[in-house]
């Protein structure tokens, strides 16, 4: 079944484990974007900051991290993250959006 058989309010599905490779597709049919932060995948922090930078979309973006993994894994790769993101001069305002805002107003 493809998700749009199901009907779903597409600003409901999250599609998590994204890459900036694969964000602008997500959000073309409608979904939100998760970028994963996981160094052993190729998502860096710093990938994550410039996916930001580009201030697309930002309402249905979400930078987050995977520590249930039995791969190894980084607690701190959202606080990585959000170093680099001020380092390229990224608001505040927007930076809370993708790392704050929009994951709590999404899982409430």
């Amino acid at each position: 079944m493809h998700l749009d058989d199901a009907k779903l309010d597409k600003s409901k599905v999250l599609i998590d484990h994204a890459n900036a490779s694969v964000v602008k597709m997500i959000w073309d049919i409608g979904y939100l974007a998760g970028i994963t932060v996981q160094p052993w995948r190729n998502v860096t922090p710093v990938e994550a900051a410039k996916v930001v930078e580009a201030k697309e979309n930002l309402d249905r973006l979400m930078i987050d991290s995977d520590c249930a993994s039995p791969l190894p894994s980084d607690p701190l790769v959202v606080p990585r993250a959000v170093l680099e993101m001020r380092k390229l001069g990224i608001k505040d305002a927007d930076i809370k959006k993708v790392v704050l805002e929009n994951p709590t107003r999404f899982f409430n």
